[in-house]
């Protein structure tokens, strides 16, 4: 709604800017409601390979199957690793996965489940801005291919 009150925006550059104002003045419970509602980092990284993650918007009821045998492991303890940050930090891991590898995203969840509480909402809010950003762009840029006479960036 904050995003919305503040149209037309000029640029992508504007947008993001916008979008990283308004993510800084959340208060604490709008954070965490924001990494509740993330997709979990399992799903993401079963998707990694299928589809363009900058645009992923889960649904509800949506299931994905291993595209690998081999990296069943990995995911199995990425899994472990999300359920022991929702019991550590009352939230799931959220990590930007798009250019990242389901091994990078082991590594980064092995050390953040390390974390203390308040080092995790401040990882876990940089995660999730990065995302907001790609989405963002993506969607900046479907727009921009929709009205083309329009002087976007």
């Amino acid at each position: 709604m904050l995003m919305a009150a503040r149209r037309p925006y000029p640029s992508l550059a504007s947008v993001l800017e916008s979008a990283a104002e308004i993510f800084a003045r959340l208060d604490p419970a709008d954070r965490l409601e924001a990494f509740q509602s993330q997709p979990g980092i399992v799903q993401l990284a079963e998707l990694h390979r299928e589809e363009d993650l900058s645009t992923f918007e889960p649904t509800a009821g949506r299931t994905l199957s291993r595209r690998a045998k081999g990296r069943s492991g990995a995911l199995d303890e990425l899994a472990r690793a999300d359920e022991q940050a929702r019991r550590r930090f009352g939230f799931p891991l959220v990590i930007c996965p798009v250019g990242r590898s389901v091994e990078t995203l082991l590594e980064i969840a092995r050390a953040r489940v390390r974390n203390r509480k308040e080092e995790e909402i401040r990882a876990a809010s940089e995660e999730l801005l990065s995302w907001m950003k790609i989405r963002l762009g993506a969607l900046f840029r479907e727009e921009t291919l929709a009205n083309p006479s329009s002087n976007n960036d």
